[in-house]
């Protein structure tokens, strides 16, 4: 991610990426080696079961806060 500080702020801006997802049981948790194994037929049965809305593998994060 990115953090830029100014006297009174700190403007964030990351990515996360979901690497284990807990709905699915043993190994199948591990989504992300299903996502990048070159076949997109896991991800298009997941946002068909999911909506892809509410359960991203990419989730981007902007925070404006106090630096202490």
């Amino acid at each position: 991610g990115f953090r830029y500080d100014v006297q009174y702020f700190v403007f964030r801006f990351d990515v996360g990426l979901k690497l284990k997802d807990p709905q699915f049981e043993g190994s199948d948790q591990w989504v992300i080696s299903k996502l990048f194994n070159g076949s997109s037929d896991f991800k298009r049965t997941y946002n068909a079961l999911n909506s892809p809305m509410q359960y991203r593998f990419v989730q981007y994060n902007f925070g404006i806060g106090m630096p202490f």
